[in-house]
């Protein structure tokens, strides 16, 4: 039992590192070597845990987001459904050129797994936000903030994200005519335009 929380504190850590060093040195120059210097591992150490550098990146990301929906929703719901919808927002969209876990994303879009687990696993991730937007929504719905949206919650919480996938392309490729504070702005404006 001890062996295997061992075995779990290692690979936290070296999640951690990822993280770390992808913000350092960006997701594309990122070697071995980067991650197991901030991890305090031999490269060899970490692959013996996850095999190989793409599998570093997929845990990592899938790490970085289930870390990400704990922290959405374990936020305190006294907070209105429209500022939860603008939290959401705030969170999907990259902090700026080098997000580290929007530049995960770009990795695994320029890279895309052959294995069916490995893309079943993205789903779920995109689920995550998927199932959130919805709960929002429907919570706005019971409290009578929001419109049920037509053709229904499903429909409206995909054409959302993919809303939001734009901008936050536009973001990551350093835009000189979209802020951060405007992109929130207008997704936020885009998700509400159907619940009114």
């Amino acid at each position: 039992m001890a062996t295997a929380s061992r075995a779990d504190q290692r690979r936290a850590r070296v999640l951690e590192a990822t993280i770390a060093a992808i913000a350092d040195v960006g997701v594309d120059a990122l070697r071995m070597t980067d991650i197991s210097e901030r991890a305090g591992m031999t490269p060899g150490h970490i692959l013996y845990y996850f095999g190989n550098k793409d599998r570093i990146l997929i845990e990592t990301l899938r790490w970085s987001e289930h870390d990400l929906a704990e922290s959405r929703r374990s936020a305190p719901a006294r907070r209105g459904p429209r500022r939860r919808l603008r939290a959401l927002v705030d969170d999907y969209l990259p902090q700026g050129t080098a997000d580290a876990r929007w530049n995960l994303w770009m990795q695994v879009g320029i890279h895309p797994p052959s294995d069916h687990e490995t893309r079943e696993l993205l789903e779920q991730l995109t689920d995550l936000w998927r199932d959130d937007l919805i709960g929002v929504v429907q919570d706005g719905i019971d409290q009578g903030v929001f419109a049920d949206p037509s053709p229904g919650l499903g429909e409206f919480a995909r054409c959302g994200l993919w809303f939001l996938d734009g901008l936050s392309m536009s973001l990551l490729n350093g835009s000189p005519r979209l802020s951060r504070e405007d992109a929130v702005d207008i997704g936020l404006a885009e998700l509400e335009r159907p619940l009114f």
